[in-house]
């Protein structure tokens, strides 16, 4: 039950953060557009998610999970660079507002899933 509320946990995540993305994008003079924002998002994640469970795989020895802990670093530093490569090109927000704009994300996504997370947390599962 608790990896059913996880996964779903991930999308809602996603979803949220696609949300906030496409709120913002007025703010930063780009172009409202959900299905965007939900790509945008979706696509720069993906790598995050696969970088977690090869982490998850490697974490069984202490040398492998050091390895495990670079590759989610460097998953991380590319989802951001595709989020900022993907704000002009989807969201059409004019490229000298795309740092500001994917810092924006970027946080509003850390925070929504420090929300969910904590939501799971007290709820137990």
């Amino acid at each position: 039950m608790g990896a059913i509320i996880s996964y779903l946990l991930v999308f809602a995540v996603v979803y949220l953060a696609a949300m906030l993305t496409d709120a913002l994008a007025p703010t930063f003079n780009g172009e409202k557009h959900m299905p965007s924002a939900l790509k945008l998002i979706a696509y720069s994640l993906t790598v995050l998610w696969l970088a977690a469970a090869v982490a998850t795989i490697l974490s069984l020895s202490l040398l492998l999970a050091f390895i495990g802990l670079i590759i989610v670093l460097a998953a991380l530093v590319y989802a951001i660079y595709t989020i900022y490569l993907g704000v002009p090109a989807l969201m059409r927000a004019p490229q000298d507002k795309a740092v500001g704009y994917t810092l924006v994300i970027i946080v509003g996504t850390v925070v929504i899933g420090l929300v969910l997370g904590g939501i799971r947390y007290a709820i137990g599962i």
